[in-house]
């Protein structure tokens, strides 16, 4: 009977088991239309290296030149990025030659629901926005 009852119970524990969280995408970019002209972007390595940008081109155009190449870094904030699978979540400290950003969000099938903070630097306050960005295969 009490064979029984451990055999019952590990079933029940199989059976509940968390459902997996979606991976974060590496063969193209997240994409966030900011307004009419301009769109936000993030790319993902998976040697933990993430860029991100603004541009007013399409995002076809942006793939070009939005990679890791180190003649195209100057063109971008980048950082390191960590998941927590456990909280289906990722989160990252990016900076470059136009300021720093803090992002952390939730990770879904092919999207990103992210908070991005701008730190107080220059006399400016610290703001925080959220977005839902969406990924684009390459």
């Amino acid at each position: 009977m009490r064979n029984t009852v451990l055999v019952l119970f590990a079933l029940l524990l199989v059976s509940f088991k968390a459902p997996e969280c979606p991976f974060l995408e590496m063969g193209g970019i997240y994409v966030y239309k900011i307004d009419a002209e301009y769109s936000a972007m993030i790319r993902f390595y998976n040697d933990g290296l993430v860029l991100v940008t603004t541009s007013d081109k399409p995002y076809k155009e942006v793939l070009d030149w939005f990679n890791n190449q180190p003649e195209n870094l100057s063109r971008v904030l980048s950082g390191k990025y960590k998941v927590s699978k456990k909280n289906c979540t990722v989160s990252f400290k990016v900076k470059g030659e136009s300021g720093k950003q803090e992002f952390s969000g939730t990770i879904g099938k092919n999207s990103l629901d992210m908070t991005i903070t701008n730190p107080a630097q220059n006399g400016q306050k610290k703001t925080s926005t959220r977005r839902t960005y969406t990924f684009v295969k390459q």
